[in-house]
């Protein structure tokens, strides 16, 4: 292994271009997926250039990670021991967070074996060699035309690859800029996102429609639960003043509690809006 120092851009530029990649792999990935197959190593086939710049997207941003935070890392492939394990242990958790949410709440990810990016990524790293070399990457590597170093190649998801390098840059953005707290960017978060914007059109026609009278306070629930019983909420503070929560339901048990989930699915913002004299 080569001693020499990785020579890093400066750190907005190489931000910057880790979130474009992984953008651009994620589109590719929607535009083109990788469809099963009777024949593995078919399906194998199809995904080989989304794994190989998967494993190089998630070794780089571990890299600039551990840059920005004064570690100089190795010249190596090996995810696990090599770069992840030299993290702080806050930006562990939070890259643990990343991969638990996204397969727990993201109904393609659902089942996959690996509970735990620890164990994840000691799959990726695969077997080790007598020489000390874990040869994960680079059996996926050169998969399509020579025979297996390993015993067994690592099992992959795409999806997880792109999911817990995008968590690395989300936490590098907020070291670099000191701005968007990355727990606040998980899976089920950018899910809110959407929903939230139909409860604000939702919200914008009956506080224009006189004959709904808004309440003065209280709590109604939007949508949910998830896994972990976490809920779209609003809640009214009169005066047409309120707030969207995604959260575990308030331990208030005073505050009254109206279901309001199949109002919300059943509401059509174009037709709202033609209600109230709008044509969006």
């Amino acid at each position: 292994m080569s001693k020499k120092q990785i020579d890093f851009k400066d750190p907005v530029f190489a931000l910057n271009w880790l979130d474009t990649a992984i953008g651009f792999e994620r589109r590719k990935l929607s535009k083109c997926p990788v469809l099963p197959d009777m024949a593995p190593g078919h399906e194998a086939a199809q995904g080989w250039a989304y794994v190989v710049a998967g494993y190089f997207l998630l070794e780089q941003a571990f890299k600039l990670l551990l840059h920005l935070r004064k570690t100089s890392p190795a010249r190596t492939h090996t995810l696990s021991s090599e770069l992840y394990d030299l993290l702080p242990d806050n930006e562990k958790d939070t890259l643990r967070e990343y991969y638990r949410d996204y397969r727990e709440a993201c109904d393609r990810a659902t089942g996959f074996p690996f509970r735990n990016l620890d164990s994840f990524l000691s799959n990726l790293d695969g077997q080790q060699t007598s020489s000390g070399r874990f040869v994960g990457s680079f059996d996926w590597r050169y998969y399509l035309i020579e025979k297996m170093t390993g015993a067994a190649m690592p099992i992959v998801s795409i999806e997880m690859l792109h999911e817990v390098a995008y968590g690395a840059t989300r936490i590098m953005e907020y070291l670099v800029h000191g701005r968007f707290e990355p727990s606040q960017y998980t899976y089920s978060h950018r899910m809110h996102w959407p929903r939230k914007r139909k409860y604000l059109e939702w919200m914008t026609v009956r506080i224009n429609t006189p004959e709904l009278h808004l309440p003065e306070s209280g709590l109604e629930i939007l949508w949910g639960p998830d896994y972990r019983h976490r809920y779209d909420f609003l809640i009214h503070h009169g005066n047409g003043r309120f707030n969207i929560g995604f959260n575990k339901l308030p331990k208030d048990q005073g505050i009254q509690i109206i279901d309001k989930r199949d109002e919300v699915e059943a509401f059509d913002p174009d037709e709202g809006f033609k209600s109230i004299g709008i044509v969006r």
